[in-house]
């Protein structure tokens, strides 16, 4: 099973796949998409569309698995993360991807086991476990912890469903 995080930014959105056999992960791609330079929003998210879309063409992914949306105390910010999370998972749904989602809190429980790790924590984890030689950038760690999140949700939420 081929599963592809993505964590959401309107400056910079990252993105993991995994494939996993099993109980076996294996680090298949990761990146950051950079929206910085576009100054129009619709050229940010159709940029962002357009990269999604690539990535899934290439990789094929069965799941994308996304980060839900956190409150803050700036909705300015919160509205451009929703916009591109949404392009994110429309890229997706287009594609005909099963999509999953999770809290930061979850994400960072199963990366780290700590729902308050900070970054650094989770990209050094996500080095050792996936086996890669350098942490991965701040946003494709996050990406590939989402994806390791719901790899370990999935198999048991299906072990839980085979037992009833």
């Amino acid at each position: 099973m081929v599963i592809l995080g993505i964590d959401p930014g309107s400056l910079k959105t990252g993105y993991g796949l995994i494939d996993v056999e099993g109980h076996v992960s294996q680090h298949m791609s990761h990146g950051v998409i950079h929206l910085k330079e576009f100054k129009q929003l619709a050229d940010k998210l159709s940029c962002l569309y357009e990269k999604i879309s690539h990535v899934i063409l290439e990789f094929q992914p069965q799941h994308c698995a996304i980060e839900k949306v956190f409150y803050s105390k700036n909705a300015q910010s919160m509205l451009k993360l929703g916009e591109a999370r949404s392009v994110s998972l429309l890229a997706a749904i287009h594609k005909g991807v099963a999509i999953y989602e999770y809290t930061p809190l979850e994400v960072k429980q199963a990366a780290v086991g700590i729902g308050n790790a900070p970054k650094e924590q989770v990209q050094r984890m996500i080095q050792v476990i996936l086996k890669l030689s350098n942490p991965p950038f701040e946003d494709a760690a996050d990406a590939l912890a989402i994806a390791m999140c719901h790899a370990q949700t999935y198999k048991f939420k299906e072990r839980i469903d085979r037992a009833c």
